[in-house]
């Protein structure tokens, strides 16, 4: 058994290691091909999914996700005029992702069930 709860461990780590670094190859090449305002950063598209997430969760509606999607696109686009960001405050790579992975998870259990 703690063979298996390890492996799996591992497993989780493993996976949220490759989509880490995967999120920082395409935010690196979006910002290199000027489409990407350069104040974003690659720990943002955690929370904006998490943001996502909570339309569906709080408002019953699956689809409204794709709305504030296209806002948040349009506010991440590299334009002249833009400010800039205020200063990150984070937590840490790892902790974010467990966060997310789980309440991402908790969300697809509760529109699943009716919630």
């Amino acid at each position: 058994m703690e063979l298996l709860l390890v492996q799996e461990q591992e497993s989780i780590l493993w996976r949220q290691n490759r989509r880490y670094w995967g999120t920082r190859r395409l935010v690196a090449r979006a910002k290199e091909q000027g489409a990407l305002r350069p104040d974003v950063e690659p720990v943002d598209l955690p929370i904006i999914q998490l943001m996502l997430g909570a339309v569906t969760e709080h408002t019953g509606s699956p689809e409204l996700w794709r709305r504030y999607l296209a806002l948040m696109i349009d506010g991440m686009r590299a334009r002249p005029d833009t400010e800039g960001l205020p200063a990150a405050g984070h937590p840490s790579k790892p902790d974010l992702v467990t966060r997310s992975e789980r309440d991402a998870s908790r969300g697809r259990r509760a529109v699943r069930s009716g919630q």
